[in-house]
């Protein structure tokens, strides 16, 4: 793990800003602060932006319950890489209306975060994924409707939109219960046929595996146990690899 320096998170956000947009950078275009803030500020942040490229106001939630709440209800399902040349700002569409849509999205975003009410967290995630694209139809290009179509059906699914400018990376779906989610839905068995690549085990998360480990009794040694079973066909087929 990389420990961050000792000093304000938000010059310290500024100082990344700045090395990422440095005064030699010659492809002509600035990055957003989005990612310097999400990786120097702690907890939730909501960025209040006036006409330029650094937010006026920072505004943080570093509530544990709240911020638990939210990552038991988010996961983060890998698609395929951008592919080269690809452009997310071809064809951008970009006016009043839909800015404000983004706008409204983001502030019902928040406001059902901070009240953790995920059925308005959903509709208000979705939103925004629906105005970004408004603007910027090219986030969706390649594979990416492939897996949009492929999670969007899952029940447990209630909404859906990627990380960044798009075109690839990964897709973040607001899901039920995102502890069980990706084994209780098959999900690693379809990343595994989608990647063309074997699967070796769904080993179910349960308690007990972090409780017998830190007893110093690994579930795996328990010979008549389910979850162990699973352990032995990994060893099995990875033994035979």
């Amino acid at each position: 793990p990389y420990q961050l320096p000792n000093m304000d998170p938000e010059t310290l956000a500024r100082l990344v800003f700045c090395f990422e947009n440095h005064p030699e950078r010659e492809d002509g275009i600035i990055s957003g602060a989005q990612d310097a803030i999400g990786i120097c500020v702690p907890g939730l942040c909501r960025h209040w932006y006036d006409n330029h490229f650094w937010p006026d106001r920072i505004e943080t939630c570093e509530d544990e319950d709240i911020l638990c709440w939210l990552e038991s209800h988010l996961v983060m399902i890998p698609m395929d890489p951008r592919p080269q040349g690809c452009s997310v700002v071809e064809g951008k569409d970009i006016t009043r209306v839909k800015v404000q849509a983004l706008a409204k999205a983001a502030d019902d975003c928040w406001n059902a975060i901070i009240s953790k009410n995920i059925s308005n967290f959903a509709a208000a995630y979705k939103a925004s994924f629906e105005a970004q694209t408004a603007m910027f139809p090219a986030m969706i290009q390649g594979s990416v409707r492939s897996y949009i179509d492929r999670w969007s059906s899952e029940d447990e699914v209630l909404a859906w939109k990627m990380p960044g400018a798009g075109g690839g990376g990964y897709l973040a779906c607001v899901v039920t219960d995102a502890k069980h989610f990706i084994f209780g839905n098959g999900g690693c068995k379809a990343l595994a046929e989608e990647r063309n690549i074997p699967l070796l085990a769904q080993i179910p998360l349960v308690q007990s595996i972090c409780e017998s480990g830190d007893n110093g009794a690994p579930i795996a040694f328990d010979p008549n146990g389910i979850v162990a079973q699973h352990y032995l066909e990994l060893a099995r087929k990875i033994a035979k690899a």
